[in-house]
């Protein structure tokens, strides 16, 4: 079981591929007033298209969703279109939105090093817990 987990922890370590992109969105929210680093944009306006779109970023996604509004006021998604390998979306109302992503630490590197942890403190090769 050790061994298992110290492969599994070198391979988080070692090949990018294993660790989660962050997608995240510059723009001017107004001409000249930039923000950086959101995960969320709406209402964008794209260019020679009369739909309404929001554009969701985080951890592995980047998704461009049309939408309506429904009879009680909100919104109805229509489709998604994945982004991830953009890098500018061109929109009518804020410009050019950036497309940014960001190599994240795995959460789960953190649980498989306190279980390695754990493991190699216990004295015998069983580890059992009694209910009481």
């Amino acid at each position: 079981m050790l061994a298992a987990l110290d492969a599994l922890l070198d391979a988080l370590k070692s090949d990018p591929q294993l660790r989660p992109q962050r997608y995240v969105f510059d723009f001017d929210i107004i001409p000249g007033v930039a923000v950086t680093g959101h995960t969320e944009v709406s209402q964008l306006r794209l260019p020679r298209d009369a739909k309404r779109y929001t554009l969701y970023g985080g951890i592995n996604q980047c998704l461009l969703r049309d939408y309506e509004v429904g009879p009680n006021g909100l919104p109805v998604y229509k489709g998604a279109v994945d982004l991830r390998g953009q890098t500018v979306l061109e929109t009518e109302d804020h410009g050019p939105i950036h497309i940014r992503s960001e190599q994240k630490r795995s959460p789960i590197a953190g649980d498989l090093k306190r279980l390695r942890q754990f493991l190699g403190a216990q004295p015998g090769a069983t580890v059992t817990k009694e209910l009481v």
